[in-house]
């Protein structure tokens, strides 16, 4: 690593190897890319300010950004990635105003169900996705919401590309041998 100025502010330059491209390339291609990983100063506000770090000691944000930030893949296969609350706590302690946690968790997320990797952690929560899908709600009991609603949540699925990607998801879920 070098340091360099940068409006006043020194900042760490990291020189990327080809493995390490991979993994940030994937992340900086994903629509909700925008993390600066490389801003991360390790300070662990993220970390103290975390409920998921509660229940959950496994989980550290901080470690997943670092973690990313060395290109390492194996973080797509950690299943600690599945226990973020999306709460955005981490990204509101941030003081370099600019890691998204919770959008680091989503595409990490992403890039394990492209390899097929997670699918587990997904097939507890199909069934619940496949009833709002369904229903608008999420209850097994009939949806109290106007039926006009629900055509609207089905064109929306449909639309948004959703309802394709749900489906994939649960062929690729129903084709896994449990863990």
């Amino acid at each position: 690593m070098s340091s360099e100025e940068a409006g006043g502010e020194e900042r760490m330059v990291r020189d990327l190897n080809d493995q390490d491209k991979s993994l940030v390339d994937a992340i900086d291609q994903h629509p909700l890319s925008g993390t600066n990983y490389f801003s991360c100063i390790q300070c662990g506000r993220c970390v103290g300010a975390c409920p998921a770090t509660r229940v959950s000691p496994a989980f550290n944000i901080r470690e997943i950004n670092r973690r990313v930030r060395d290109g390492d893949e194996s973080v797509l296969d950690d299943p600690s990635i599945w226990d973020c609350f999306y709460c955005q706590a981490c990204v509101n302690t941030c003081p370099k105003n600019n890691i998204d946690g919770y959008k680091t968790i989503i595409i990490l997320r992403d890039l394990a169900l492209n390899k097929n990797a997670g699918l587990h952690h997904m097939k507890r929560v199909l069934p619940v996705i496949a009833t709002f899908m369904e229903k608008g709600v999420l209850t097994d009991e009939k949806s109290w919401l106007d039926p006009a609603c629900i055509d609207e949540l089905h064109q929306l699925n449909e639309q948004t590309g959703f309802k394709e990607r749900f489906e994939s998801l649960k062929n690729k879920c129903d084709g896994e041998e449990a863990p």
